[in-house]
């Protein structure tokens, strides 16, 4: 079984990020690229890729955490993806457009998206991708809150969380979170 990773890049050679897939060589250390799937005029932000109804989709952030972007092509390893006619499918939601780690695809899509409201990945919240096709996106949010969010204080979480991957293996379910340590700083409206 091979692995692949897109790492999020800062900008590069004074464009914006691409959205690049590396395969594993030897796991965990050493990944070779295999080819950009969209190299376009934006960022390509926390850029997640899966399989769904017989073709691969790319959904990224774009914008200022408010945006998302979805391509898609009919196989993982070729260059080029097609954009959606309706990019970006969502724009001016700051409390959820960006992704936030792989989505659960089983009979419906469950995305999780970054909340940037209170400041970049405070938390996040999970939608329901109601429609993916390659002319119509619409998603909606299954609950009116955050699943994650940081605890404010001090502690391994008390600023920000804004990734979560949820893996099943043996009948089992795993999660893991990141975490941000905070030390007490006030969000937006206060300072550091």
């Amino acid at each position: 079984r091979e692995a692949y990773l897109i790492p999020g890049f800062a900008k590069e050679n004074g464009k914006t990020s691409p959205a690049r897939l590396y395969r594993a060589a030897y796991f965990p250390s050493n990944w070779e690229p295999v080819v950009e799937i969209v190299d376009a005029d934006h960022a390509c932000l926390d850029t997640i890729v899966f399989p769904y109804d017989n073709r691969w989709w790319a959904i990224m952030g774009s914008g200022n955490n408010d945006e998302l972007r979805v391509y898609f092509n009919d196989t993982l390893e070729s260059p080029n993806w097609n954009p959606h006619p309706k990019n970006p499918v969502v724009s001016n939601r700051i409390q959820a457009g960006r992704p936030a780690g792989r989505p659960l695809v089983q009979d419906k899509i469950t995305l999780f998206l970054q909340d940037s409201k209170e400041e970049y990945g405070s938390g996040v919240r999970a939608y329901e991708v109601t429609e993916l096709t390659p002319t119509a996106y619409s998603d909606s949010p299954l609950f009116t809150e955050p699943i994650l969010e940081g605890t404010e204080g001090i502690g391994w979480n008390s600023g920000r969380m804004h990734h979560i991957d949820i893996r099943e293996s043996d009948d089992e379910i795993y999660c893991a979170v990141d975490g941000d340590v905070g030390c007490g700083r006030n969000r937006i409206s206060g300072s550091m």
